[in-house]
C-alpha cells in the first residue's frame, strides 16, 4: 500500500482500494456505498477534485504574491 501511495506500480486491487479511499473520503461517502459507484466516475471526480485544488492553490499563491 505504501508503494502505491509514493507512485510506484502495484497490483490492480490497490489501485482501486486507493481510488475507493480518496473517493469516500474527499466526497464523505461510506466506503460501503462508495464500493457501488463505477470506476470511471470515480476516477473522473477525484481528478476535478484534484484540479479545483490546484487552481485554488494556485490562486492563494497568487494573492499572497500580490499583498507583498
Amino acid at each position: 500500500m505504501k508503494r502505491a501511495i509514493t507512485g510506484s506500480r502495484v497490483n490492480p486491487n490497490t489501485a482501486l482500494q486507493l481510488l475507493l479511499y480518496s473517493y469516500a473520503i474527499t466526497f464523505k461517502i461510506d466506503p460501503f456505498h462508495a464500493i457501488h459507484t463505477p470506476i470511471v466516475f470515480m476516477k473522473e471526480m477525484v481528478e476535478i477534485h484534484s484540479l479545483v485544488k490546484e487552481e485554488e492553490a494556485r490562486q492563494i499563491e497568487q494573492s499572497m504574491k500580490k499583498a507583498k
